[in-house]
Parts: structure tokens; C-alpha cells; sequence
């Protein structure tokens, strides 16, 4: 016999005050019931992990239909109808490491490896961790581009979190459509060479698409200025990336393993 959940509290279980809605107007704590099946509990958690109440879903679509509007609205203050940018920035790249780490790839976002000797892993190690470092650091390249606008630091850390979790979502296409196709040989002419083509559309010309829209959406200058300054920015990016990887590797002195950034 299955039992059925309880029925929900006339009033909150935290402080006690009466509620008709599905959150405590007092204190906020969501109105439920103290046990649930373990459907219900399990779908809670994921629930509240990719926060799947429609924000999630309409941060994301408005993040690619708008580059730069959800930086610029949450930095005017526009939050409530969106998720916070660590949060989705966090909520992304646990399903980006964790598909790389299921289906086993030689590429980290902009990294990718040669011939595995056994350093390989430490050297994808260090990509992981450090993609977290680039964040701030990207957004000091773009303030220190934009400087002449006097805007602050955080307005860019924004943007940044933002950027890195659209770049998070094209690599994990990359990814899932370079599994799809597997490592055999591809064909000149073939199918599978179109939608290699594609996969490597997504992930080398997009995010640089992307830099670029963004920044026309958020800062408003002009195409030129803002072409530019995208391009610098992403090349910056990827030297302090691929510097960062090739000091530790000279460190460690590991010299067998490939590895490009770009």
C-alpha cells in the first residue's frame, strides 16, 4: 500500500505564520509537507538544483535570443526573472565536467589534448580548476578594455559568468555531437563530415560570436570598437589560458603531452 503524502500546512512550519500561498509571505520557506515520497523529494532536489520552475529554461533562452540584455538588465537591477549568473554559471559546468567525464573527450572548452602518456590527467585536472580562475580574470580584460566607460568591475564579472555559461552549453553541444559521430575517419563529402563541420562551428566561431554580440548588447558601441575589443578580448583570454597550462606543464616538466588552446 502506497501511503499518501500529508496535505499541505494551513500555516508555516518554520515560524508559524498562516499561509494560502505556496511560500511564507514572513520568512519565505516554501509550504509543504514535512513527508514526502520519495518521487516527490527526488524531484524536489532536482528541481531545486536546476531551479526547473521556468527560470532556468528562460535564463538561458533570453541569454542566446538577447546577447547582453540579461548582463545589462541584471546590472540595472532587472533580477527576479532570471537565475542568478553563479548559479547558472555553477549549474552548467557541473553538467559540462560531468558529460566530459562520462563520455571521455582529449578537449576542455578552448583546450584541447594530444597522446595520452599518463600526465594527461593532471593536465586536464588543471583545465578544470582553472576554468573557474579565468572567470574574474576575463572580466579585468574586459574592464580594462572598457575602461574609458568608468563602469565597475562587478558589471563585467557579470558579463563574464555569463559569456563562460553560454560557452559552457556550445562546447557540451560539441561534445555530445563529437560522441555521437565517434572517432572513426571521416569522409570527405560524408554526413558525418557536415556535422563535424557544424560541431566545430559551434564551438570555434560561435563563442566568438557570441563575445562580440554581447558586448554590442551591453556596452552599445560601435560595430568597429566593439569587433575589435571582442577579438582582443578573446585573444587574451586564450593566451592567459594556454600560457597558464604551458607554465605548469614546464613546471611539472611534462613535455610529451599536446596541448592547443584555441
Amino acid at each position: 500500500m502506497t501511503n499518501a503524502p500529508e496535505p499541505h500546512p494551513a500555516s508555516c512550519l518554520n515560524c508559524g505564520t498562516p499561509v494560502t500561498d505556496k511560500f511564507c509571505p514572513h520568512c519565505g520557506q516554501k509550504t509543504q509537507p514535512t513527508r514526502l515520497p520519495l518521487r516527490m523529494f527526488l524531484g524536489e532536489a532536482i528541481a531545486t538544483f536546476l531551479n526547473l520552475d521556468g527560470l532556468w529554461w528562460r535564463t538561458l533562452r533570453d541569454l542566446f535570443r538577447h546577447p547582453g540584455k540579461l548582463t545589462r538588465d541584471y546590472n540595472d537591477g532587472k533580477r527576479a526573472a532570471y537565475v542568478p549568473p553563479l548559479r547558472l554559471y555553477l549549474s552548467i559546468s557541473v553538467i559540462y565536467f560531468f558529460t566530459v567525464s562520462l563520455i571521455g573527450q582529449n578537449r576542455v572548452m578552448f583546450i584541447s589534448f594530444g597522446v595520452d602518456d599518463g600526465n594527461t590527467g593532471a593536465v586536464f585536472g588543471l583545465v578544470q580548476y582553472l576554468m573557474f580562475f579565468l572567470v574574474p580574470a576575463f572580466a579585468a580584460i574586459l574592464h580594462l578594455l572598457h575602461r574609458k566607460r568608468n563602469g565597475f568591475y562587478v558589471e563585467y564579472l557579470v558579463m563574464a559568468v555569463h559569456l563562460h555559461s553560454v560557452w559552457f552549453v556550445l562546447f557540451w553541444l560539441r561534445l555530445i555531437i563529437d560522441w555521437l559521430i565517434g572517432p572513426a575517419p571521416i569522409e570527405p563529402g560524408s554526413i558525418r563530415q557536415i556535422i563535424d563541420g557544424a560541431a566545430s562551428f559551434i564551438s570555434e566561431v560561435l563563442p566568438l560570436v557570441y563575445v562580440v554580440a554581447s558586448l554590442r548588447g551591453m556596452v552599445g558601441a560601435s560595430w568597429v570598437m566593439t569587433i575589435i575589443k571582442g577579438f582582443a578580448a578573446m585573444f587574451l583570454h586564450l593566451l592567459i589560458m594556454g600560457g597558464t597550462v604551458a607554465l605548469y606543464m614546464f613546471l611539472r616538466g611534462i613535455t610529451s603531452v599536446q596541448v592547443t588552446a584555441g
